[in-house]
């Protein structure tokens, strides 16, 4: 699962400190392919990790991948609640 952070014009270069790559919320949301709404939500409640200086705040792509969770089972997919025959 690692390709190349999306480098488009209206993104920011990525930020690197101590090897680590910090991403901007639209660069986190083109390398989930999620919105960047998506993003903060996941912020917002726990399940992923970002610092913030300033107005702005970044992603440790480590911190990225550690908030993917495995789909072990058809329950894990469908959302826990439905039924699976």
């Amino acid at each position: 699962m690692s390709r190349p952070i999306s480098l488009e014009a209206e993104h920011p270069a990525p930020v690197i400190i101590d090897g680590q790559q910090l991403l901007t919320i639209p660069q986190a949301g083109d390398f989930l392919q999620v919105n960047d709404y998506t993003v903060r939500r996941m912020i917002s409640r726990g399940e992923l990790k970002a610092v913030k200086f300033g107005r702005n705040i970044r992603i440790k792509t480590t911190d990225l991948l550690k908030a993917l969770k495995p789909v072990t089972n058809a329950t894990d997919y469908l959302g826990g609640g439905a039924h699976v025959a």
